[in-house]
C-alpha cells in the first residue's frame, strides 16, 4: 500500500467536501450580489437607472460565475481529507500509516495492511453529512426576490426612465 491508494479511497470523499465548500461559497456570491442588485435597484427608484433589471441579472450572473472560479481554491487538502477521514470513525489510522510510510519495520507494516482493509471495507462517503445552515439559503433567496419585485415599483423618477 502506498500514498496513492490512500487517495484513490478516500476520492469520494474529496469530492463530496469540495462540492460542500463550493455551495456555501456559491450561496455566499449569491447573497453578495443580491445585496449589490438590491442596492442598485433602491438607488433606481431615485435616479434615472436604464434597464435596471438587466444590469442586476448580470450583477447576478457575475456573482455566479466568480463563486464557481472561487471554488476552485477551496479543494480540500490532502492533511484536511484525511484528518476528515480520521474523524468519521477510523480512528486515526488513515493519519498514521501516512506519517509512517518511511517507516518499514513490522509495526509500520502491520498498521498499513489494517489501514487498507478498514478503508475497503468502510464507505466513508454516506457519514459525511452536507449540512448548510437554512439561513443562507433563505438569506440569499429573500435579498434576491426583493430586488426584483423592487424593479416593478414606479419609483420618483420613473417617467423619466421610461
Amino acid at each position: 500500500m502506498d500514498k496513492k491508494y490512500i487517495i484513490r479511497e478516500l476520492r469520494p470523499l474529496k469530492i463530496k467536501i469540495y462540492l460542500h465548500k463550493a455551495i456555501k461559497v456559491l450561496l455566499t456570491a449569491f447573497i453578495i450580489s443580491g445585496f449589490i442588485s438590491l442596492l442598485l435597484v433602491i438607488s433606481s427608484l431615485f435616479v434615472v437607472i436604464p434597464f435596471v433589471r438587466h444590469k442586476m441579472l448580470l450583477i447576478i450572473g457575475a456573482g455566479f460565475i466568480s463563486a464557481l472560479f472561487a471554488s476552485l481554491f477551496f479543494i480540500p487538502s490532502t492533511k484536511q481529507l484525511i484528518m476528515t477521514a480520521d474523524g468519521l470513525g477510523l480512528n486515526e489510522r488513515v493519519i498514521t500509516a501516512w506519517y509512517l510510510f518511511g517507516d518499514n519495520s513490522e509495526v509500520a507494516r502491520l498498521q498499513r495492511q489494517d489501514t487498507k482493509k478498514v478503508l475497503q471495507n468502510t464507505k466513508l462517503t454516506p457519514a459525511y453529512k452536507i449540512t448548510i445552515d437554512k439561513k443562507l439559503y433563505i438569506l440569499s433567496a429573500c435579498i434576491i426576490i426583493a430586488a426584483v419585485l423592487l424593479t416593478f415599483i414606479p419609483g420618483r423618477v420613473f417617467n423619466e426612465t421610461r
